[in-house]
């Protein structure tokens, strides 16, 4: 999935919808979109694989917010699944997920 698709679904899907307009919100969203993704690729995914390899494993995330992971979670394994607290975020993942495998 692409940036800029990641970007849509989170102005569309996420509960801060109000917040998007703002200078803090307008950061927010490019930190989430742009920046997250390859931090998660280049620092998260390695720390993960020196635990242990995902080479293909299921992978269930706990508190998974926006999902802003899941993108460099999946290109790791096609097994992803994640949970979080606030149903709204949770709801917005999931509808992510589908998106990015339809």
């Amino acid at each position: 999935m692409s940036a800029d698709r990641f970007r849509d679904h989170l102005l569309e899907n996420w509960s801060a919808k109000g917040n998007w307009d703002s200078d803090v919100g307008c950061r927010d969203i490019e930190g989430h979109t742009r920046r997250r993704p390859i931090y998660d690729r280049n620092e998260c995914v390695p720390w993960i694989n020196g635990l242990r390899r995902l080479d293909g494993d299921r992978v269930f995330e706990i508190g998974c917010g926006t999902g802003s992971s899941v993108m460099a979670l999946i290109e790791q394994t096609p097994r992803y699944q994640a949970s979080a607290f606030d149903t709204t975020a949770e709801d917005a993942t999931l509808q992510l997920i589908r998106r990015g495998r339809a």
